[in-house]
Order: structure tokens, then C-alpha cells, then sequence
């Protein structure tokens, strides 16, 4: 009996619930069932468990399953938390070794080293060492490859720990440039080192988005690439997942009545799409409801012609801002389909970067942005936005920020002479830019900005530079130049990265 109940409490140690633990120290793992990560972190959590349990150290483990769970402020899965008497004490994000998480709790809780005593360690997962064949032929399943040009690059040491974390779930591979130059134009590789995704059909870039190369942004990036796409949507999941919607951030739900008629109009697409936008699938009447979009079921007789239409079954829908639209284009048109996410999926404000750059200053609107240091106006732009964005999924034109000391060949290519702060237009199609000058100040900037904006759409907003000759020099070599200010601003941040 008393072995029974020594079994029962060890197994009662980790505890599956949504209810924070409040007395004493606490360990929690928040995790999804569909993250890597959190798998492969499951039995190093155990063992830690059972060496607590047989010391009778002070601390109780939770688990949190996030699909079923509340869990505010967790922005990467697996993330363990530790607090004491309700009080967060800290956090440690990503998928971490034995050693890390010892330490981790030690730190915090100050429980002896002799409690963690005896692991031992399995056998290394190793990175796989790519050819020109492997490329050639294709891959079997998700892959993240490094393109790498020096033996010691550190992007190296990184990917040995993404091969422990990913075993057997993703394949973690690397290449030298040498093996791989006949191919680098047919995978977008512009610099050394540089990191690309492969899954289905599927080739993204990851874009660092720190000075240093980071093991927690990797497995963000990994993670986003093998989650599954066009996954089911509840009511209950879409409620957690507005209430943590920053302003103008959207969701895409294809209401549907037939499981199998939704798949094949927007699965792969999806999938295609997974890391520029969220694609739902959804049958919950309560969704139905509260979306006011009431898909038809699919008729089973003969008679075609009492069988609703395929945008009738299957609706494409996004909720932003608190409000659901409807895909109103051709159905099944995969272009306009296309047009429409990308539009509708940028937010309120969208600030340039590395990994927006070349789809904003090549993409299909025009786009008016705020040339500023640090937060200067930045707010304002955003109120700016924010108007015009009322009552509609989209607008005819981009707003978004710049920061001009990430990009310090910028101004001086494009726009020579220009002040700061100040707001441009940018015409893709053309390769124009358009500059009204002003001096801007908190008084002055939405009316400014509105003065802009009402300018260009009457065509009346003055090109920049205004020299004729200048214009012709720029409009030729626009799309050269902005792709050296990319490519330059890139090299040194990757020449930084491998000091």
C-alpha cells in the first residue's frame, strides 16, 4: 500500500493543469502539442521531477498545455517559469539541455547540485553534411539548411544544438559555399552565412533579428516552419488568440461545411503562406456566429443544380481589428487570393526591415514612410495610420516607419539632401519617390501627414529629387540601388555577426 502510494505521488509530481501553482517554489513548462521543442524537452522535465521527488527538494512542477490553457505573456513555447508564492522569479524561453535548466532552477531556488547529480547524457544528434546531390534530387520532409563560408562560423556551433533539440522532428543540415555556388541564385543566397527553410515546396530565408546569432530566434523560425498548417479553429482558441492581437494584426479563417472542399482550396496555400500569415480553417457554429458568415453545406443528390457554389461552402475570411471581412473576389483565383492576404496582412503601421524590405519597396501599392531616428513621430504616424484604417480590412497605400541609421545608405543613394525627420511616398511600379517639404513637429504632424496623403491621391505630390535629370538617373537605378542599401546594410550586419 505504501508503495502505491509512493508511486502515486511520484506520478502526481508533474501536474497537467491551467491553475497556477501559488505556494512555495513552483516550476511551470508552458508548451503546445505541436512544438518540437516542448517534445523534446518532455523527458529532460521527468527526470529533473523524479531527482525533486527522491531529495524531497522544495519545489513543485506544473505543466500548461497552451492550446487548452490561458497562458499570458508567453511568446515562445517551450518556456519554463519560476515563481515563488505567485511571484515570477523568471523565465527561460526555447528548448535548453539538462545543464541549462539545472542551473536555471538552482539559480532561483538555491537547491543543491548534489540533487541533480547522475544524468546521463544520450548520444549527440548530428548535423548532416550536404552535397550538391542532395540539392539536386530534393528533400524528403522539413529542412533548415546554413550556406556557410568559413569553417568557423558561428552559425556552426549553433545548428549542433538544433540538431539535439529537432532529432528525429526536422532535419538540420549544412553546406559550404563552394558545394553549393551552382544553386545559391535558385535559393535566393546573397551573403555568407545565410539560413533557409525547405518544406513542401517552401523555400523562406530566416532573417536574424539580433546583432548576434541566437538559438531562441532559430527555434522560433523552426518551430513556425513544421507546425501544421490550416489547423482547426474553435471558438475558444479564437478568443485567446484576439485577445493577443496587437493593433491591426490579423487572422484568416475559411469558414467552411466541408472539411475536404476547405483543404483543397486552401491547404497548400496555407502552408505556402505560413510565415507571412495565420490561416484557420473553422466548422464552429459559434465562429459562424460571431463572424456573421454562414457557409452552406455541400449537397449529396444528383441535381447539381440545387448544390450551392464552392464561395458559398467555403468562405475566406480575416478578423482584424475586431471585425470580420469577407474575400469578396474571384473565387479559387489563387492570384487575387494572393493580392488580398498580402494586403490585408499588414497591421496598422509596418516598420521596415530586413525581412519586409523587399516585398514593401517591390510589392504592388504605394507606400508613404516616416524617415525618423528612434521613436520620433512615431506614435503620431501610427494615430495617422490608424485613421485611415477605420471600417475597412485594408487601404490603397502602406504606412510604415523607417529607421534611417539602420540603413545609412539610404538617404544619401535615394533621396540626397533630404532632412529628418521627414515623410516620403514611395510608387514601386515607377521606382519614384515623392517629398513634400515640411518641418514637422508634435503640432503639426497629422495635419502634415494628411496633407501628404491628399496630395498624392491627387497627384500632385512632388517628386524627389526634383531635378529631371536627377528623376531619370534614379528612376533607372532605383530598383539597383535599393538593393545595394539592403545588400550593404546586410553584409555589415553579417561581417558583425562573424567578428
Amino acid at each position: 500500500m505504501m508503495l502505491l502510494l509512493y508511486l502515486l505521488g511520484s506520478f502526481a509530481e508533474i501536474m497537467e493543469q491551467c491553475k497556477p501553482i501559488d505556494e512555495g517554489y513552483a516550476l511551470t513548462k508552458y508548451f503546445t502539442q505541436w512544438c518540437p521543442s516542448c517534445q523534446s524537452i518532455a523527458p529532460v522535465i521527468e527526470e529533473i521531477s523524479n531527482k525533486i521527488d527522491r531529495h524531497g527538494a522544495n519545489l513543485k512542477i506544473r505543466s500548461a498545455d497552451c492550446d487548452k490553457c490561458s497562458c499570458p505573456n508567453i511568446k515562445s513555447y517551450p518556456t519554463l517559469e519560476l515563481s515563488k508564492d505567485g511571484e515570477v522569479l523568471g523565465r527561460l524561453e526555447g528548448g535548453h539541455g539538462y545543464d541549462a535548466i539545472v542551473e536555471f532552477i538552482m539559480r532561483h531556488t538555491g537547491i543543491e547540485k548534489s540533487v541533480f547529480d547522475g544524468h546521463s547524457a544520450q548520444k549527440e544528434a548530428t548535423v548532416r553534411k550536404l552535397t550538391k546531390s542532395d540539392f539536386l534530387s530534393g528533400f524528403d520532409g522539413p529542412y533548415v539548411v546554413l550556406f556557410y563560408s568559413r569553417e568557423d562560423d558561428k552559425y556552426r556551433e549553433i545548428f549542433k544544438e538544433l540538431a539535439k533539440i529537432y532529432d528525429g522532428k526536422l532535419n538540420i543540415g549544412e553546406i559550404d559555399s563552394a558545394e553549393s555556388a551552382e544553386f545559391v541564385n535558385r535559393y535566393d543566397i546573397r551573403s555568407y552565412p545565410s539560413i533557409s527553410g525547405i518544406f513542401n515546396g517552401l523555400v523562406v530565408p530566416f532573417i536574424e533579428k539580433e546583432r548576434e546569432p541566437s538559438v531562441l530566434s532559430l527555434i522560433e523560425f523552426c518551430d513556425k516552419l513544421i507546425e501544421p498548417s490550416f489547423s482547426n479553429l474553435t471558438f475558444e482558441k479564437f478568443n485567446d488568440l484576439a485577445s493577443n492581437l496587437e493593433p491591426g494584426e490579423p487572422i484568416y479563417v475559411v469558414f467552411h461545411k466541408n472539411v475536404a472542399l476547405a483543404n483543397a482550396y486552401f491547404q497548400r496555400m496555407a502552408h505556402m503562406y505560413k510565415f507571412r500569415a495565420r490561416i484557420y480553417r473553422s466548422d464552429d457554429q459559434a465562429l459562424f456566429e460571431k463572424a456573421s458568415i454562414f457557409p452552406k453545406a455541400l449537397g449529396t443528390g444528383s441535381d447539381a443544380s440545387t448544390s450551392p457554389n464552392h464561395e458559398d461552402v467555403v468562405v475566406l475570411s480575416v478578423y482584424k481589428n475586431g471585425i470580420f471581412y469577407r474575400y469578396t473576389d474571384t473565387f479559387g483565383d489563387e492570384v487575387k487570393i494572393t493580392d488580398w492576404i498580402f494586403h490585408t496582412h499588414y497591421k496598422y503601421l509596418t516598420k521596415v526591415d530586413n525581412r519586409n524590405f523587399y516585398s514593401i519597396f517591390h510589392g504592388l501599392k504605394p507606400v508613404m514612410i516616416l524617415l525618423t531616428r528612434g521613436e520620433e513621430f512615431v506614435g503620431k504616424m501610427n494615430e495617422f495610420s490608424t485613421d485611415r484604417h477605420l471600417g475597412v480590412p485594408y487601404t490603397d497605400m502602406i504606412f510604415a516607419t523607417m529607421e534611417i541609421d539602420e540603413y545609412p545608405l539610404f538617404i544619401p543613394t535615394l533621396l540626397p539632401k533630404l532632412s529628418t525627420p521627414a515623410l516620403i511616398v514611395f510608387e514601386p511600379w515607377a521606382n519614384l519617390f515623392r517629398h513634400k517639404k515640411v518641418k514637422l513637429t508634435e503640432d503639426n504632424f497629422i495635419s502634415a501627414a494628411m496633407d501628404t496623403y491628399a496630395l498624392y491621391q491627387k497627384n500632385s505630390l512632388p517628386l524627389y529629387p526634383p531635378n529631371s535629370r536627377s528623376l531619370l538617373k534614379y528612376s533607372v537605378f532605383g530598383v539597383l540601388a535599393l538593393g545595394i542599401g539592403l545588400y550593404c546594410s546586410s553584409k555589415t550586419s553579417f561581417a558583425k555577426k562573424n567578428k
